[in-house]
């Protein structure tokens, strides 16, 4: 078996594993939810957590399926960093996804809808490492 590491994705069948398993999942969603993001819509605020959480979940070079023309993992990363970011942020006008969520529970000053954005920010870039 070759392997390089312990996690369940670093070895060799691993990675055939994922390239099979994958191989019809619909990545060019994901990268247009991403790419084609609008903050005057509101509609596609949910849509681009949703495609950051699978980037979070399955962009690791040895499982992310990526063919010529396709945008950069890394690129679709730091793209969805941004966005998060600026969704995250409470003294900007421009981006309504906290206005959609109202008055929501605070937890050390900050809402949960804020932390749990963070969070998907952080883990992003702890994702984006992967890709050097």
């Amino acid at each position: 078996m070759g392997d390089w590491g312990f996690k369940p994705y670093e070895t060799d069948e691993a990675a055939d594993w994922y390239s099979v398993t994958l191989k019809n999942f619909d990545f060019e969603r994901v990268e247009n939810a991403i790419l084609n993001f609008d903050n005057t819509d509101e509609g596609y605020y949910e849509p681009i957590r949703c495609a950051a959480f699978i980037l979070q979940k399955l962009c690791i070079p040895y499982i992310w399926y990526v063919e010529d023309g396709q945008p950069e993992p890394k690129e679709l990363i730091q793209k969805s960093i941004s966005i998060l970011e600026k969704m995250a942020t409470t003294d900007n006008d421009e981006w309504t996804y906290l206005d959609m969520w109202g008055h929501d529970l605070e937890i050390d000053g900050e809402t949960g809808i804020v932390l749990a954005v963070k969070e998907q920010i952080e883990e992003l870039k702890e994702r984006l490492k992967d890709w050097k």
